[in-house]
C-alpha cells in the first residue's frame, strides 16, 4: 500500500488578513489631534457665558451641582424666575452644565 501524500494545507492569505484596523485608528487619532490642537488656547465663545463663565451655579463647581439639577439653565445666569420663558420650552439641560461645573471645579476658569 502506498502512503497518501499530505497536501500542502497552507493557503494564500485573504486580503482581509492583510488589512488590520490598528493603522486606521492610529491615523484617525493623529488626524483628530492635528485638527483640534489649535483650539487649546481659545477662550469661551458665544453662549458659554450663559452656561459656563457667567453662570453662578457652574462657577461654584461641585457645590453648584444641586442647584444645577433644581433650576433651569438660564436661572444660574439671570438669577430670576421666569427667564426660562425667553425661549420656548425653557432650557433644562442639567447634564451638560453639570459636566461644565465639574470641569470648572477641577481646572478653574481656564477653558484650555
Amino acid at each position: 500500500m502506498k502512503k497518501a501524500k499530505k497536501r500542502n494545507t497552507k493557503s494564500i492569505p485573504d486580503k482581509k488578513d492583510w488589512i488590520t484596523p490598528q493603522p486606521i485608528y492610529i491615523l484617525l487619532f493623529f488626524l483628530i489631534i492635528i485638527l483640534y490642537i489649535n483650539t487649546i488656547g481659545h477662550g469661551y465663545v458665544l453662549d458659554d457665558a450663559i452656561v459656563i463663565s457667567e453662570n453662578t451655579f457652574t462657577k461654584k463647581g461641585f457645590t453648584g451641582l444641586i442647584d444645577i439639577f433644581r433650576h433651569d439653565t438660564f436661572y444660574g445666569f439671570f438669577q430670576q424666575e421666569g427667564k426660562d420663558k425667553l425661549v420656548s420650552g425653557g432650557r433644562y439641560r442639567p447634564l451638560s452644565q453639570a459636566m461644565f461645573a465639574i470641569e470648572y471645579g477641577i481646572f478653574g476658569p481656564k477653558p484650555g
